[in-house]
């Protein structure tokens, strides 16, 4: 998924892309930072080329 973006419209997409995480029973549990960490990797990959 993140290469057909990057592919569709460039390297510097990220520097426009907003990342919003829905509220879930699990990020109820813990901190953003926590989810992220313990999360599916594609998530955490899209979450460091946004530049976070």
């Amino acid at each position: 998924m993140l290469e057909k973006m990057e592919e569709s419209f460039g390297e510097r997409c990220w520097r426009n892309t907003m990342i919003i995480f829905s509220v879930t029973d699990e990020l109820q549990k813990k901190n953003i930072e926590e989810f992220i960490q313990s999360g599916d990797q594609e998530v955490q990959r899209l979450v460091k080329k946004c530049g976070n």
